[in-house]
């Protein structure tokens, strides 16, 4: 009887230490999917939700953002704005207006450089630069970076999550910098519009005439729009 006791002990025991075993793998496989995202530039947002990101990534431009600012209130939709540090320093007021209609600031870094031609104590310093000066505008840091011309590395990515925050490139570019082309600009986003699309576009003539349809597009389809941070919690 005690043997048939302790027998059953045994096997009891064992069960328990394979549950926490099973258990403890699993919670460390959770972390490190965890840990490989926030290691990674985000190009878009996996999910079976129609959503939609608009990101403007900003150095010039101060009246087509106001116009900008306009069309999205009368859209009734939210933003992320990516904006060069020396831009705010010379318009203080504007990002101010960006910031007090609802939209999300990201960090673009000061002076436009390539930050993969950077040593990692110039690139967090011209990303922390930035924030500081978001913040004194603001009272609020940036959680995101957008690398200047999408250059980006193993190496940027980390000075970035040194700097507290994540980076983000896109799933859509409408390479508006450089075609001054409402049909092309348009093209670029439809042939691309799938849950979590992350939509690349600066203050140009042509964009501005462009996203009243891109808008209109977007919810015909049913797509929801989300600031990027929105998008990625």
């Amino acid at each position: 009887m005690q043997s048939k006791l302790k027998e059953t002990f045994i096997i009891n025991l064992i069960i328990i230490v394979m549950l926490c075993v099973i258990g403890g793998y699993s919670q460390k496989e959770s972390v490190s999917v965890v840990t490989d995202f926030e290691n990674k530039p985000i190009y878009k947002v996996e999910t079976d939700e129609k959503t939609i990101s608009l990101m403007i990534n900003v150095y010039e431009g101060e009246e087509i953002v106001l116009e900008y600012l306009k069309l999205f209130e009368k859209e009734n939709i939210k933003v992320t704005f990516f904006i060069g540090g020396c831009w705010a320093a010379k318009n203080t007021e504007l990002v101010k207006k960006i910031y007090d209609a609802g939209h999300e600031i990201g960090n673009h870094g000061y002076n436009h450089k390539l930050h993969t031609k950077l040593t990692s104590e110039q690139s967090q310093n011209e990303m922390m630069r930035t924030n500081s000066l978001i913040k004194k505008i603001t009272g609020k840091s940036c959680s995101l970076f957008a690398p200047p011309s999408g250059d980006v590395n193993s190496t940027v990515v980390l000075d970035a999550k040194k700097c507290g925050m994540a980076t983000i490139m896109w799933s859509a570019d409408t390479i508006d910098w450089r075609d001054n082309d409402v049909d092309k600009i348009y093209n670029r986003v439809e042939r691309n519009l799938t849950n979590g699309v992350l939509v690349l576009m600066h203050p140009k003539e042509a964009t501005l005439q462009t996203l009243p349809s891109i808008i209109l597009l977007a919810k015909a389809q049913g797509y929801q729009f989300k600031t990027v941070s929105e998008h990625i919690k």
